[in-house]
């Protein structure tokens, strides 16, 4: 049983899933007003991201890509923003190259990374 704010989440491997601050069970301002995606890294895998830009209907496209066997992770947007990329389930890391900050969880097994501009590359040094 579980209460309905911690219904479990089955994600395929793989996934890359675009959040919003309020969306991630997790209640820090450093979020706001930050592009989040939640990245369950398996192979190769690429996604567009139809991101809102304000009311209405209209959105950039951002495109997000990784390659678990080069440790590598792309960004590509149309303008420059700031990012939170969370990789779920991955091997500690020693370093992230190109991050403007990076953190790992052991214990939750989560690569949390903070990079910003339009064109990010990023590479995973592993432990």
């Amino acid at each position: 049983e579980y209460p309905l704010e911690r219904f479990p989440l089955f994600v395929k491997s793989g996934a890359i899933i675009p959040m919003t601050a309020q969306k991630t069970g997790r209640e820090e301002s450093s979020l706001a007003g930050k592009v989040i995606l939640l990245i369950y890294p398996a192979g190769q895998n690429s996604v567009t991201c139809h991101w809102p830009t304000g009311e209405g209907t209209a959105y950039e496209d951002i495109e997000v890509s990784y390659d678990t066997a080069k440790s590598t992770l792309a960004v590509d947007a149309k303008t420059d923003r700031q990012f939170v990329l969370i990789l779920r389930g991955v091997m500690p890391v020693k370093d992230v190259q190109n991050a403007s900050q990076w953190s790992y969880d052991k214990d939750r097994k989560e690569l949390r990374i903070t990079a910003e501009g339009r064109k990010i590359r990023l590479t995973l040094v592993m432990e």
